[in-house]
């Protein structure tokens, strides 16, 4: 976990709203990790996970007072807020998708929805260069022996989430 008071905001106060990039709350609960970031510039800023399991309920609020008391207090306006949208957690994602619409309606933000499965691609795709014809399948745990998977294609998406 990295600590607010260690992090060093990246933002500089003489650009103009035009030269400056978003700055974006991100919010994940669509597993048992609830995790709450501030990205500025596409760095990251200010960042709290909780891998404690499922309660999400008791922290989220918590991590999400403190990013924005830490934006705040280093005058940096937010644009848009990112939450996942799923699949995942039913709970989980209510808890954070209800939290991040109170946001966006409270400081009249725009609200970004991730699909989960989608986003785990991402690290993949950073890494390497699939070939051409290579299908990726990201998958989540939806118990009960089953899980939530999605074939991915390096041009397009081959198929929508399903609970397999």
């Amino acid at each position: 976990m990295i600590l607010a008071e260690k992090l060093v905001p990246l933002h500089i106060n003489n650009r103009s709203k035009r030269d400056r990039m978003s700055t974006i709350l991100h919010i994940e609960t669509s597993t048992d990790v609830c995790s709450v970031a501030v990205s500025e510039d596409s760095q990251v800023i200010f960042q709290q996970d909780d891998h404690s399991g499922p309660n999400h309920a008791e922290r989220l609020g918590t991590m999400v007072d403190e990013a924005l008391s830490f934006t705040d207090n280093h005058a940096i306006p937010f644009d848009a807020v990112a939450v996942s949208c799923g699949p995942g957690s039913y709970t989980g994602l209510r808890i954070g998708v209800s939290m991040a619409k109170g946001i966006c309606y409270g400081r009249d933000l725009k609200l970004i929805a991730v699909p989960t499965l989608e986003l785990l691609c991402v690290p993949v795709l950073l890494r390497e260069i699939p070939e051409d014809d290579a299908l990726l399948c990201p998958m989540l745990d939806a118990r009960r022996m089953e899980v939530y998977a999605k074939l991915r294609s390096e041009e397009r998406r081959v198929g929508n989430a399903s609970r397999s």
